[in-house]
């Protein structure tokens, strides 16, 4: 028989990986919990999700390490191979940063922009939109960063960057 806080103290072991982004580890838990008399309820969904980030979380594995690209075309990846996963937006913005980390701006503007355009409803494509404005304002090309900036504050009126955004767009 099991004790009674068996289910939470498994909660907090697969936590304390997640917070440590050692994605093996939380992955080989998840498995070897996945089949023992704990996995019901909360637990139960907590490893269904888990083992359905383990390879979204891989990406964050060359991050850590400063492999920016390789981190990036990781997440471009998962990107590709999951056109409609709930992290497909994170993945995508993760991407362009990543990237732009890596100095490979063409890249990183071509990740935001998918980002933007294929997650509209998404909270990361308003400030995917910023983001490109903000590469180009960096490479001093002043007439596409104004370009963004100002498609930023028409289509994101309420957004707290506006007010930024046409300050730079105005230069």
């Amino acid at each position: 028989k099991t004790h009674q806080n068996a289910p939470e103290a498994a909660q907090l072991l697969l936590s304390s990986y997640n917070l440590k982004h050692d994605f093996n580890a939380l992955e080989e838990w998840s498995i070897k919990l996945a089949g023992t008399n704990l996995a019901t309820g909360d637990l139960q969904a907590t490893i269904t999700k888990i083992r359905d980030k383990a390879e979204f979380n891989r990406c964050f594995e060359h991050d850590v390490n400063n492999e920016y690209e390789r981190a990036a075309d990781c997440f471009m990846a998962y990107a590709d191979a999951y056109p409609s996963a709930d992290l497909l937006d994170q993945s995508l913005f993760n991407a362009a940063v990543n990237y732009n980390r890596a100095k490979l701006v063409e890249k990183s503007l071509v990740a935001h922009g998918e980002l933007y355009n294929r997650c509209t409803t998404s909270p990361l494509a308003p400030k995917s939109l910023f983001a490109i404005g903000e590469v180009y304002r960096n490479l001093a090309v002043y007439s596409d960063a104004s370009t963004f900036y100002e498609q930023f504050a028409e289509n994101h009126k309420g957004h707290k960057l506006v007010e930024r955004a046409l300050r730079y767009a105005s230069v």
